[in-house]
């Protein structure tokens, strides 16, 4: 075994912060003058310039659908598991494992390195579905398709081209593709597109005409295309994120919508699959056509209770939620966990203890022990304004967790922004009082500190505004957390991604037939726990429960 399985991602982890916001403010500067999709497209114009044919001797295929994977050992291992058994057993009807996998978009957390992807994807799906010489001469081994998500493209794509497109193996899955995006022929004229939208939402020239040319030249008339993008946009078509909307819709009326001319073939839009958001949501318009967010694959777990019920205004017909996974109460209920914060995410609760300390120490430095037992808030904040440095550190704590508040959710309750970015100065507000008062605390203690030599009544000061900051001020940041995403609807990712919560997983199993494409959603509610089971041990893990699995809803079927 030559990867070390990881926990998952400590997303409030000052340093992980730090790299990540690094990644991507470089990644967006520069993605745009260091495009490799034009690279590739420039390498491969020729050989790789149509699509990839699965049409041929076959009836009818099976193709899996999994998003947002490479995260926590148990989350992603217990999904790779899933997808490796040969058939899985639903409402009494067994549904093989599929000829295709297609990955949807970030499949390494928290930035595309080679030691993450090694550690996160590729060492537990070899893991759950091992090489296997004969499948591979015979030619029997399930292939795997991939689309980048911002993710993945954190280091301006270069691993995940060499992980996903230089025909290499992972595990007994076989990749294919030699670009990140590609398209997929199945039987009976349906398509599967996989577009990249890179960090912006574009759609870059030469992938537009790689798709037109698929179209122009292979798609036959009737065809019917499944489009597969890394975010679900039409979540954001009425925030002021509308913009990537309008960039897949571009994307859908140029090469996916109905078109009366000679020169293009009839091609209809049947179904649109994402990840990005780690939940299952299903949307379905007056025409049949669907939209289905299955980001499940590994990654926390965000929420289901701020998803607008309908959605105007949208290439193809006006959308309604059909169904979600978790539900909306049970996502309501876990959002509750965030009272645990400071223990769940201790790195953060202890930087907050480390500014109470030294706001503690910068009030001692300017009182010293001889400060009145009696003293109260007013008094302490004139004593403030005439010492810049607590007053300016004060300032810094109320203004840093005022532009922390997210201003444009996803499914905006109102119209302005400023509702949003009050709560987020009031809790900064709240923070900077709680300093204040916790070194009043303290203040109260004076007479059993006089007697104490100036070093160690000024260790006591800081030593316990450090745990009033990592307690209380960890404390008010979950209950913040709790209140913007539970009446503001805002903060998905933020109130989420503290709890690290590895249940509710979701794949999708999909069966192309002559008449229909049903898709079956597999969801896990808990995943199993994995320890290993001895050095040559087979299987080198082992589960402390069975795989718990189940259809979050009915089988769907599209009908042609």
């Amino acid at each position: 075994m030559d990867f070390k399985p990881q926990k998952s991602v400590e997303w409030y982890d000052p340093k992980q912060l730090a790299n990540t916001g690094i990644k991507a403010v470089i990644s967006g500067i520069f993605g745009n003058f260091n495009d490799k999709r034009e690279i590739q497209a420039a390498l491969y114009q020729q050989e790789d310039s149509k699509a990839h044919d699965y049409s041929q001797g076959r009836d009818e295929i099976w193709v899996d659908y999994i998003s947002d994977t490479g995260d926590g050992f148990d989350a992603t291992f217990t999904m790779a598991t899933l997808l490796a058994k040969e058939e899985l057993e639903v409402d009494g009807q067994k549904i093989p494992r599929g000829k295709l996998l297609i990955m949807g978009g970030d499949q390494v957390y928290p930035v595309a390195t080679r030691e993450e992807y090694r550690n996160r994807l590729q060492g537990p799906y070899e893991t759950a579905l091992p090489s296997d010489n004969n499948d591979k001469t015979g030619d029997r081994a399930p292939h795997l398709f991939a689309i980048p998500g911002n993710h993945d493209w954190y280091d301006g794509l270069t691993t995940f081209i060499k992980v996903f497109c230089q025909q290499r193996w992972i595990g007994n899955w076989r990749t294919r593709q030699k670009r990140s995006y590609f398209a997929l022929k199945l039987p009976h004229n349906v398509w599967l597109f996989g577009i990249d939208v890179q960090l912006n939402s574009d759609v870059d020239f030469n992938q537009i005409q790689y798709f037109e040319n698929v179209l122009k030249e292979e798609v036959k008339e009737g065809g019917k295309i499944i489009l597969c993008t890394a975010e679900p946009t039409w979540v954001y078509s009425t925030s002021k994120k509308s913009d990537a909307n309008n960039n897949l819709e571009f994307f859908e009326k140029k090469l996916c919508a109905i078109n009366e001319s000679t020169t293009q073939p009839y091609a209809k839009q049947i179904l649109t699959l994402a990840g990005d958001w780690h939940h299952y949501a299903r949307y379905e318009n007056e025409n049949g056509g669907m939209k289905i967010t299955a980001g499940g694959g590994g990654a926390f777990l965000h929420p289901t209770q701020n998803l607008p019920e309908h959605i105007g205004d949208i290439f193809g017909g006006d959308l309604n939620l059909k169904s979600r996974f978790p539900s909306s109460g049970e996502s309501k209920k876990l959002l509750f966990n965030n009272f645990k914060f400071p223990f769940a995410n201790f790195k953060m609760s202890l930087v907050l203890g480390a500014i109470y300390a030294l706001v503690g120490w910068l009030l001692f430095l300017s009182f010293g022990t001889g400060v009145n037992p009696n003293l109260g808030l007013v008094p302490l904040l004139k004593e403030i304004l005439f010492n810049p440095g607590i007053f300016l550190l004060l300032i810094l704590v109320i203004f840093g967790l005022g532009a922390f508040a997210e201003t444009t959710p996803c499914n905006p309750k109102f119209k302005s922004s400023f509702p949003y970015a009050l709560a987020g100065y009031i809790h900064g507000i709240g923070q900077a009082k709680m300093m204040l008062f916790s070194f009043l605390l303290f203040v109260k203690i004076n007479p059993y500190l006089e007697p104490l030599s100036q070093l160690k009544a000024m260790s006591i000061v800081i030593a316990g505004c450090l745990v009033v900051g990592f307690l209380l001020g960890g404390f008010l940041f979950g209950l913040y957390l709790i209140f913007s995403n539970l009446v503001l609807g805002n903060h998905d990712n933020e109130a989420y991604s503290s709890l690290k919560w590895e249940g509710y997983k979701n794949f999708l199993r999909l069966h192309v037939t002559k008449d229909e494409v049903t898709i079956y959603p597999i969801g896990v509610k808990n995943v199993s726990h994995w320890q290993p089971s001895g050095k040559y041990a087979k299987p080198p893990f082992t589960a402390n429960k069975p795989i718990g699995y189940q259809l979050i809803e009915k089988p769907i079927t599209i009908r042609f």
